[in-house]
This record gives C-alpha cells, structure tokens and sequence, in this order.
C-alpha cells in the first residue's frame, strides 16, 4: 500500500510538473505573439491620417495590441458610420479620434457600468465631444441557467443598426459572457456589419460568441468569423460582403 500511495503521489506530481510546463509553454507564445501583434499595429498605423494620439496602454485590464490592430484596420478601411462601444477604454480612445478624423462623421455611442472609470478616463483623455457616453448599471441576470452579468436599460440602445460593435463588457461570466449583444441580433445590424469580441480565450466569451453565430444562423443572416491571437483571443463576426475582416 506504501509503495502504491508512493507511485500514485509520483505521478500526480509528474502530471502536475506537466502541466506547469505546458502553461509556462501557452504563456510564452502569448507574449511572442503579443510583441508581433505590436510591431504589425505600428507599422500599420504609422502614416495614419485621422490617429493622431498614438499613446496606447494594452494589457491587463485593457485590450491587448490584436484589438488594437483589427479595430483601426475596420475603422480605416470599412469607414463605418454607426459605432456601438460596450466597454470604455483603450479602444475608446481610437474610436473618438476616429469620430473627429475620418471626415465621414460618424455616430459614436460608448457604453459603461462604472461612473468613476469615465470620470477618471474623461481626466487623461479629450473625448470627441461627438461621442456619446451611455451610463448604464451593471446588473446579474439568469442567462440559460447561468448568472450573467449585463447592462441595465440596454434596450435604449436599440433605436438603430449599427455597423460595428465592440464586445469589451460588461465583467466577463464563467457560463455566458457580455450577452447584450445577442439583443442586437438581427434588427440593429446593418446590411454590412463587424462585431468585435475582446477576451475569447475565456469560455464566457467564447459561448457568447457561438449563441451570435447561431443567432446570425437562424436569422438568415450570411456572415463570417475569424480569431487573432495574443496574449488574448480576439473573435471577429462580419457580414459576408466583409468577409476580409476575419483574415486581415
């Protein structure tokens, strides 16, 4: 009996010994594709004729350098007219820049659950004064048996189809994550549409993600999807006429 608890401890530990590699191994290729992603999001903005604050802080809590990368190329080459934000931050910052630059006027709504964050943003950055801030609570619903965090009076939002929306909130969920864009399917989605999800290595997100396509499925709408890889998963949905944005 010894000899096999002593066997059994031995194994678990070359298992565990296993998997603190194998994590160490995913850690590493994040952060080397993390560090591409940057030198790529350079490059590309680099003779940009609307981002003139090019001053960002990926990581952590905010997006990472794949969002940063696909949200200009769709900004810049898509030259969307009607913007849904969940999420404030980083991607705020190109977004309202956007807004002032681009010459094509867009309307520019930014949804956030936390007064003190937009106060203390409103503080580092000059938002377009054509960029509308949307204060909606943050509140726990039941979303297929699951708790979900969502935002409070999304509905208002609902009084037209938007040709981007950027997934980056509310808080993420262990079941569904950031479901009120499932509310936007399909009546407020233009004809030609992007939707942006921020933090798809995570389960929640990558559920919520799956119930979009499904959504889209079922609706009749023709769409595409794709993936970009750092340090986090950025999932990308387009309409079929925008087919490129899932492979830029």
């Amino acid at each position: 009996n010894r000899k096999r608890r002593t066997a059994i401890k031995y194994i678990k530990d070359v298992i565990e010994q296993m998997t603190d590699v194998a994590d160490t191994g995913k850690e590493s290729t994040g952060i080397t594709q993390e560090i591409l992603w940057a030198h790529i999001f350079g490059n590309t903005i680099a003779d940009s004729t609307w981002l003139m604050q090019r001053s960002f802080s990926p990581g952590r809590w905010a997006v990472g350098y794949p969002m940063l990368y696909v949200l200009y190329r769709v900004l810049n080459e898509v030259r969307v007219r009607n913007i849904l934000e969940l999420g404030m931050g980083q991607t705020t910052k190109m977004i309202s820049q956007y807004v002032d630059g681009s010459g094509v006027n867009p309307f520019h709504a930014i949804v956030e659950h936390d007064a003190a964050w937009i106060d203390f943003f409103k503080r580092g950055f000059l938002l377009s004064t054509k960029s509308r801030i949307v204060h909606l609570e943050q509140v726990t619903e039941t979303f297929k048996s699951c708790a979900v965090c969502r935002y409070s009076g999304f509905s208002m939002l609902k009084d037209r189809t938007y040709d981007l929306v950027v997934v980056d909130g509310p808080h993420g969920s262990d079941g569904y994550s950031r479901i009120d864009v499932l509310d936007l399917i399909p009546a407020n989605l233009a004809s030609d549409f992007v939707i942006i999800f921020d933090d798809c290595e995570r389960a929640g997100e990558r559920n919520t993600v799956r119930e979009a396509l499904q959504k889209c499925a079922v609706n009749g709408i023709a769409c595409v999807h794709g993936s970009y890889d750092g340090q986090r998963r950025v999932k990308v949905i387009a309409s079929e006429s925008l087919r490129f944005v899932a492979s830029l």
